[in-house]
């Protein structure tokens, strides 16, 4: 209610200028410059609205209007007067007419035709010449007056310009002649009781047609505006956050509120627009360039906002150029060219940050392959000395790779460094023992290195050293006059290693000497039965066959059985 009603024709330049004019000046925040009655309304709307002859004012004699006669004595012809009863009686000038008529400029225009009947009087104010527009056609005359014939003598026209003056100040000097305003022609009573209805049904269209105009945008159109304008305020802070998939939602809730719509076209244009480049965005996140191609293509054809498509396109060539120099740099990595690579590092991390990625990806892939590969190279280093057992250069080569990375494989490998050395060394004892045929050192040696890491040489080594050991103890056993043990250790050595000479061929050449012990032990059993012939037989023929000293303890059972056969025979 503080802002001031906008003029007609601004909401509806259809509008007559003469209605936006009485509408204005009704509607005036300044009471002074209102209508001061509904009389006032009605003279401008009969004077702007009916026919021209509204305008004429009543016929003024030369004894009527003596100043204009006068002041202009050349321009009026001879001509009869007409009688003071036919002259219209002017009606003083009210003080408001006088008070309006000192803020503007009064025009009296008066035509008098060759009898001396003045046939048009008009008034016009500097206000309504600006607010109304000049007729082209010619102005009528008094409609109770025949116009003189086209024929007759030229009409002489009398203009006066003055300014009203203030009732109450009289100016000095010579009195001067204020010009009457000519009163409005008063109409028949039916033709002001058919006007009077239709002027108020006239305002009261024009006043809806005005309201309506000034309302709709106001209060329809512009909440519409505002709500669809938020929302797509709200996408635009959720696509500078690089909130996409809300930000996709909103922008599409703006699209559906303002379709249909002719008053929010552009809002659903904008909405459309900012939804193809958030479409863009998340393919560009997906790595699928054909579709942000297509969407910037769309959106520039659209007219988007020019930073929102630069900053999407400028995003779509940087992230291409880094996966490009992304992949040449890991497969120069690969090679091993790190010079290559590392030359590629820098135009990475600057498309990298437009794009939205890591800008150090690259340095650390460049790193982390470069001490991949010398570590790998250090535990290759490492297991060959292994394999050559040399197992200090195996060492040193194990602590540079557990500089770079001390893993699971290289806590084994170091294991692995300690068995084989242990290995080795039970080994050479081994060898070293088997030299010296200190067969037994040599076993327990070889079992020793089987036991840290069981392998073929190993194992062999340890039947061979088995074997000679059991074939010592054989010997041992027949010096011991053991036969039958001799003959167990030599079958036992065979089987460790029957590649064992040595041990075959003492088998082999004691084998009557093995039988004639195995009688013994027969003749010995039938000794403890108390069958002492037999076991005088057994041991008689074995005897010969026996070796030393195992025939000496044959020879020795058989004199015992020969005892015992004798104390049986005296009992």
């Amino acid at each position: 209610m503080s802002l001031m009603l906008p003029n007609a024709r601004v909401l509806n330049p259809a509008i007559p200028p003469a209605l936006a004019f009485i509408l204005q000046k009704m509607t005036s925040k300044d009471v002074d410059e209102r209508y001061a009655s509904a009389d006032e309304v009605l003279q401008d709307i009969i004077r702007k609205f009916t026919a021209p002859r509204a305008n004429v004012a009543p016929s003024l004699t030369r004894a009527a209007s003596p100043q204009l006669v006068a002041e202009s004595p050349a321009s009026m012809p001879d001509g009869p007067v007409l009688p003071k009863s036919h002259a219209p009686v002017a009606k003083p000038p009210s003080l408001l007419h006088l008070v309006k008529a000192e803020k503007s400029t009064t025009t009296h225009t008066v035509q008098v035709d060759p009898q001396g009947i003045v046939a048009r009087e008009t008034k016009s104010t500097d206000e309504e010449q600006t607010a109304r527009p000049r007729s082209a056609g010619p102005r009528p005359t008094h409609p109770h007056r025949q116009s003189p014939p086209s024929n007759g003598p030229a009409r002489a026209v009398a203009s006066v310009r003055t300014r009203s003056v203030s009732a109450s100040v009289r100016p000095k000097g010579p009195p001067k002649v204020v010009p009457t305003p000519a009163p409005v022609a008063e109409l028949p009573k039916k033709q002001r009781t058919i006007l009077l209805p239709t002027a108020a049904a006239l305002l009261f269209v024009a006043s809806l047609v005005v309201g309506f105009s000034y309302a709709w945008p106001k209060y329809f159109v512009r909440p519409a505006q505002k709500t669809v304008q938020s929302i797509i305020e709200e996408g635009m802070s959720q696509y500078r956050a690089e909130s996409y998939q809300e930000a996709r939602a909103t922008f599409l809730k703006a699209s559906v509120m303002s379709d249909g719509n002719p008053q929010l076209t552009a809002e659903a244009n904008q909405a459309d627009t900012m939804r193809l480049l958030v479409d863009g965005q998340l393919a560009l996140r997906r790595d699928e360039f054909a579709k942000v191609e297509q969407s910037l293509s769309e959106a520039s054809v659209r007219g988007a906002d020019v930073a929102a498509l630069s900053n999407l396109r400028n995003r779509f060539q940087a992230k291409r150029d880094a996966l490009r120099l992304s992949a040449e740099g890991v497969k120069a990595v690969e090679a091993g060219r790190f010079i290559d690579a590392e030359a590629k590092v820098t135009d990475y991390e600057e498309s990298a940050k437009m794009a939205g990625l890591d800008p150090e990806s690259l340095k650390n892939k460049l790193y982390q392959e470069r001490e991949n590969r010398e570590y790998e190279q250090a535990l290759d280093r490492a297991r060959e000395a292994l394999a050559d057992n040399n197992f200090d250069s195996a060492t040193l080569a194990l602590r540079d790779a557990q500089v770079i990375r001390n893993t699971t494989a290289t806590r084994q490998l170091r294991q692995d460094i300690l068995d084989a050395k242990s290995r080795h060394d039970w080994m050479v004892r081994g060898d070293k023992a088997m030299k010296e045929r200190d067969f037994a050192a040599a076993e327990s040696a070889y079992q020793s290195a089987n036991a840290v890491d069981p392998t073929d040489e190993i194992e062999q080594k340890l039947k061979v050293a088995s074997s000679m050991r059991l074939l010592n103890e054989a010997r041992d056993e027949v010096r011991s006059g053991n036969l039958l043990n001799a003959k167990k250790k030599l079958e036992n050595s065979l089987w460790k290693w029957n590649m064992n000479k040595s041990a075959r061929a003492k088998l082999v050449g004691l084998t009557k000497a093995f039988e004639a012990a195995q009688l013994v032990e027969s003749g010995d059993q039938e000794f403890v039965r108390g069958n002492y012939d037999e076991a005088i037989r057994l041991y008689e023929k074995a005897i010969p066959d026996l070796v030393a000293p195992a025939d000496e303890f044959a020879k020795a059972k058989l004199q015992e059985a020969r005892q015992g056969k004798s104390r049986a025979s005296k009992n």
